[in-house]
């Protein structure tokens, strides 16, 4: 088999692969969330700046993060164009693989290392990209943005960059994750100074898309917003729950599993990296510190680990095999790391191979009921929403804040619901405190009203 044909069924074969993980049509509890607000802002009442879903005290003015993506979706999903939204997660993912892999080229992989960094993280797309959450557009956007820095840093013009600031003048009306973008440039600027190059074009880069982003609705309020949110996210999410909390409740699900022996890839050319990138090396080790006390953020982790650590791997390979075998202890450690990343892909694939295949239609979204019980890793109450219905129920309800969303979509306004997985940036911190309290029958409960 010639090379050029290997590379061409490796490349076949990542890609089948990166397909069986977006594979997903199980709607996030949040998505109700995005399209509720759609449908208020495309209901000509103007634009929304305080909660009408909730029966509970709500902040003031309330500042959606990812009201944007609420404004986009609405349109489709009300029009029951499920293949829209599906088709977009697909080709975000797919795209969102590709600037990897050419952002890696860029610092000197070859095009197998550069699939290979993205084969040992196939399982993440699979968080990444869940139907159909504004979450997707910051790692979507941190692919392009690590793709045109890298551009720069391999001798583009200047401004071949600057389509950077519509990028994100997009993302801050998007998804809150624009904040980390700017924390990107700004560690490019700061990987460059430390190499010894001028800094200066990153620096000018990162004032201007700051600038942008106070183009919004909500003007500061938008990043005071976030900044709190991600000072002082809701201890009771899974999402905001640290590495060792998450492995230590839910034991070791592969992608966290996935996360540690990734990080060990990287710390064991941790001084390669310092010689050739101190760039890769500040971005590896904010995404994982991120990762670390937060999982929500092991996508941006693995996603840097594809960038920055192929060429690495394929400079310290070349290095070390100038015989027939392998002389550098580094080397074959990391390639029996790699092994283990590979094993953790093939156990990610076994468990939810089954549930892709018997989905139904990956242009479809499902909200499953109860009858689905055992294949989804959550369902959606539907059998009393139709109950509510067929007896035109109407008032206030308190029910898991998961179903919220879903309730609103659905009944709204005849029924007001209660607390919602958007927590902090809509309900109070007493308000918070009270649901958790009452709902999980906490000491101190019973005396709530």
């Amino acid at each position: 088999m010639r090379f050029g044909a290997f590379y061409a069924f490796a490349a076949a074969a990542v890609w089948g692969l990166l397909g069986l993980a977006l594979w997903n049509n199980l709607i996030e509890p949040d998505f109700f969330g995005y399209v509720n607000f759609g449908r208020e802002l495309w209901s000509g009442q103007g634009f929304v700046r305080h909660d009408p879903f909730s029966y509970l005290p709500t902040a003031s003015p309330w500042i959606f993060h990812e009201w944007l993506a609420g404004f986009l979706f609405y349109p489709f999903f009300a029009g029951n164009m499920d293949w829209v939204l599906q088709g977009f997660r697909y080709a975000a993912g797919f795209l969102c693989a590709a600037l990897l892999v050419k952002a890696a080229m860029r610092r000197g992989a070859g095009f197998g290392f550069g699939l290979l960094g993205i084969a040992c993280i196939v399982p993440v797309f699979s968080e990444a990209f869940l139907p159909i959450l504004a979450r997707g557009f910051s790692y979507l956007f941190f692919a392009a943005l690590v793709f045109v820095c890298e551009g720069l840093r391999a001798g583009d013009r200047p401004k071949n960059a600057w389509g950077l600031a519509g990028l994100f003048l997009v993302w801050a009306n998007v998804h809150g994750g624009f904040a980390f973008g700017l924390a990107v440039l700004a560690l490019y600027g700061a990987g460059s100074a430390l190499s010894g190059r001028s800094p200066a074009v990153y620096l000018k880069l990162l004032a201007a898309c700051t600038a942008v982003t106070l183009i919004n609705p909500y003007g500061w309020r938008l990043w005071a917003s976030v900044l709190f949110h991600a000072a002082s996210p809701d201890p009771f999410i899974w999402e905001w729950f640290s590495w060792l909390q998450s492995i230590s409740i839910f034991g070791p699900r592969p992608i966290w599993v996935l996360f540690f022996l990734l990080a060990l890839i990287c710390l064991l050319g941790s001084a390669q990296l310092w010689r050739t990138d101190r760039i890769g090396l500040l971005v590896l080790a904010a995404t994982a510190a991120m990762t670390f006390f937060h999982v929500r953020h092991l996508p941006f982790f693995a996603f840097a680990f594809a960038v920055y650590m192929p060429c690495a791997m394929e400079l310290r390979a070349k290095r070390a095999w100038p015989g027939p075998g392998l002389k550098d202890a580094a080397v074959l450690a990391g390639a029996l790391i790699l092994a283990g990343a590979m094993l953790v892909n093939l156990v990610f694939f076994r468990a939810v191979l089954p549930q892709t295949i018997s989905s139904g239609s990956p242009f479809a979204l499902k909200a499953p009921g109860w009858d689905d019980a055992g294949r989804y890793k959550y369902l959606y109450p539907n059998g009393a929403l139709e109950f509510i219905k067929k007896n035109n129920l109407q008032g206030n309800l308190l029910c898991d804040m998961i179903w919220v969303g879903y309730f609103s979509w659905h009944l709204y306004p005849k029924v007001k619901v209660a607390f919602d997985s958007r927590t902090e940036s809509v309900f109070p911190a007493a308000v918070r405190q009270e649901y958790f309290r009452f709902y999980w029958v906490r000491p101190g409960w019973g005396g709530l009203s």
